[in-house]
């Protein structure tokens, strides 16, 4: 995959958690019985996109080099863009939020079981793993480059006195 759609599918995923991140504050505002578990579920997700954020601005840094671990991820990326879909048309009150206001009800419930968001904290913690475990490894990489190209003399020499 080249670095264009890496990117736009590093991108799509950091907008993605913004919006479940965005509703689920809705939910933290309206639902009493759940909260400890929506806000535990929203920072995990908060977390995945704080990650997404460092990957796409990995292949910047590095003049386009590519970095071979971050390549690899690509069907990870999709693999966790398809998750948080799924995800988020579950949470999205969306038309079921109007109907029930219409009706003049207005509370809200929180759709997901504990089996469900525990399964979803496993996926979530799983994926963040694996994407901070090859922004290090590429991150060795490219100091190891760098550290190629300066002179070992260079380093153990001290400053000249002014």
């Amino acid at each position: 995959m080249d670095g264009i759609s890496s990117a736009a599918s590093i991108i799509a995923v950091i907008q993605l958690t913004g919006s479940i991140v965005k509703i689920c504050g809705s939910y933290i505002q309206e639902v009493k019985v759940a909260r400890r578990e929506i806000i535990s579920f929203q920072q995990q997700v908060a977390e995945l996109a704080e990650i997404f954020e460092k990957l796409s601005e990995l292949p910047q840094k590095h003049n386009g080099t590519k970095l071979a671990t971050s390549q690899r991820l690509v069907n990870d990326t999709t693999q966790c863009f398809a998750m948080l879909g799924v995800l988020r048309k579950k949470i999205d009150p969306g038309a079921k939020r109007k109907a029930m206001s219409r009706l003049g009800l207005r509370a809200m419930k929180w759709p997901l079981k504990r089996a469900e968001v525990d399964k979803v904290m496993m996926d979530l913690e799983r994926y963040k793993s694996l994407f901070t475990l090859s922004l290090l490894m590429d991150q060795t990489y490219v100091r190891e480059r760098l550290d190629n190209r300066i002179p070992a003399e260079a380093c153990l020499e001290p400053p000249s006195p002014i």
